[in-house]
C-alpha cells in the first residue's frame, strides 16, 4: 500500500487502495488481504502515508518517503521487479486503475532510473508508445523521453531507444 501511495501520491486514497490490490496476482485471495484486519486509511497513516482532508494520500509530514519508498522496493527486492513492472504496466493500462496518474509514474521511474540499474523506465515508456499510441499517453512518452534525453546519466539510453522507435 505504502508503494501505490508513492507512485499517486495525490491521488483520492480509494485509488490507491485499488492500484495496491492490484499487486501481484490476480486472486481473490490477494485482493481480500487488503480488506481484513485493520481499515487500509489507518494502515497508510500508519506507514507514513498522511491523508489530506479531501481524502488524497501526501507525503507532507514526511517529505521525501514516496522517493524512499520506491527505491527500497527496487533496490532491496531485486526479485520482485518484474512484479512492479507489471504492476506499474497494469495499472497505467488504457482501463487501469492509475491511468490517470501515468505522467506521474513515469515521472518517479524517470527519478528512479538516474540512480538505479535495470529501471522499468524503458520499458514502461515502450508499452505506453506501442501498445495504446493515443495522444495522452504520445504526450507523456515524448515528455518523459525528452527528460531522458537531458538527463547525463540517461541521454545514451534515451537516444537508443529514440532510434529504436524510427
Amino acid at each position: 500500500m505504502l508503494l501505490a501511495a508513492a507512485y499517486l501520491e495525490g491521488a483520492p486514497i480509494e485509488r490507491c487502495i485499488k492500484a495496491a490490490t492490484e499487486f501481484g496476482a490476480r486472486d481473490e485471495a490477494g485482493a481480500r488481504r487488503y480488506r481484513e484486519g485493520r481499515s487500509p486509511r489507518r494502515r497508510l497513516r500508519d506507514v507514513g502515508v498522511g491523508i489530506t482532508s479531501g481524502d488524497t494520500a501526501a507525503f507532507h509530514r514526511r517529505p521525501g518517503l514516496a522517493r524512499s519508498a520506491i527505491r527500497m522496493d527496487w533496490h532491496h527486492w531485486a526479485d520482485e521487479r518484474d512484479a512492479t513492472t507489471e504492476w506499474l504496466t497494469r495499472i497505467t493500462a488504457p482501463d487501469g486503475v492509475a491511468r490517470a496518474w501515468t505522467e506521474q509514474i513515469g515521472s518517479r521511474l524517470l527519478e528512479l532510473s538516474i540512480t538505479e540499474v535495470e529501471s522499468p523506465f524503458f520499458t514502461l515508456l515502450d508499452t505506453w508508445a506501442t501498445t495504446s499510441p493515443d495522444e495522452q499517453y504520445l504526450r507523456i512518452v515524448t515528455a518523459l523521453i525528452t527528460q531522458a534525453t537531458e538527463t547525463e546519466e540517461l541521454a545514451r539510453d534515451a537516444h537508443k531507444q529514440l532510434l529504436d522507435w524510427t
